[in-house]
């Protein structure tokens, strides 16, 4: 058996198919077509109907679908209560994936819904041999800045979903615009957005330094980890957000 993650990002959508110890047999990505919610899940129906094909020729049954929302995902009910980067607000978002699964001639199969930072944080927690101990903490920065959040063994969401959007915390008050319409928030500082328009991106890294130094305080994790498109195209913030965190230890 095997399953297929989607990853809905600000840019693009990646499909994978893996096995159920998570190595990953084949992958697609291709740039969103439209940002409106029916288009985004019809076309990623359409990734995952491909990729179930090539499970298929490889004699893997696909036994469930997971999607990663850039966004916070409102576990009780369904719903993807905010994701400012691609306009989406109070998205009743399951019915919608499930229903362009199935119309995309997919089988009937258990689909799941998460932020995609609280896909990541899991990931890291289950499968990597960092050694954490009942925490870890996943921070992901790319178009926007979010954080996966494992307490306790378990996944911390919060209330409606909104726990790890660090990217919407406040780093300076009257700040930069930020994508959410108000100001200061770390988005606005080191999201790929304001990276691209620094004349070195490194400096970014500084405030990324700073939001890892609040994570730490606040929950004290076992272990953190840091990724993310921004940290392959600027290296260099990790290694300033390292050096931040030290000055302030």
């Amino acid at each position: 058996r095997g399953m297929v993650g989607v990853e809905v990002a600000v840019e693009a959508l990646r499909v994978v198919g893996v096995s159920v110890t998570g190595q990953v047999l084949c992958a697609l990505e291709e740039a969103l077509i439209g940002t409106q919610p029916e288009d985004v899940c019809r076309q990623a129906a359409r990734l995952v109907a491909r990729t179930q094909a090539q499970l298929a020729q490889r004699g893997v049954q696909l036994g469930g679908v997971g999607v990663g929302l850039p966004g916070a995902f409102d576990d009780a009910n369904g719903m993807l209560r905010f994701a400012p980067n691609l306009g989406w607000r109070n998205v009743d978002f399951v019915p919608l994936i499930t229903q362009a699964l199935l119309l995309a001639g997919l089988p009937p199969v258990a689909v799941h819904v998460q932020n995609e930072a609280d896909t990541a944080a899991l990931s890291e927690y289950e499968f990597s041999d960092m050694g954490a101990q009942d925490s870890l903490i996943f921070v992901t920065c790319g178009a926007g800045v979010g954080a996966g959040i494992v307490l306790n063994d378990r996944l911390f969401t919060g209330m409606q979903g909104m726990a790890g959007e660090i990217g919407h915390s406040i780093l300076q008050i009257d700040g930069p615009l930020c994508s959410c319409g108000r100001r200061g928030c770390a988005d606005a500082f080191f999201g790929a957005r304001a990276l691209a328009e620094r004349a070195d991106p490194s400096t970014g890294g500084n405030y990324l330094g700073v939001v890892l130094q609040n994570l730490w305080t606040t929950f004290n994790p076992s272990v953190m980890v840091v990724g993310g498109p921004s940290c392959d195209r600027y290296p260099a913030i990790v290694q300033a957000a390292q050096d931040t965190m030290v000055r302030y230890a």
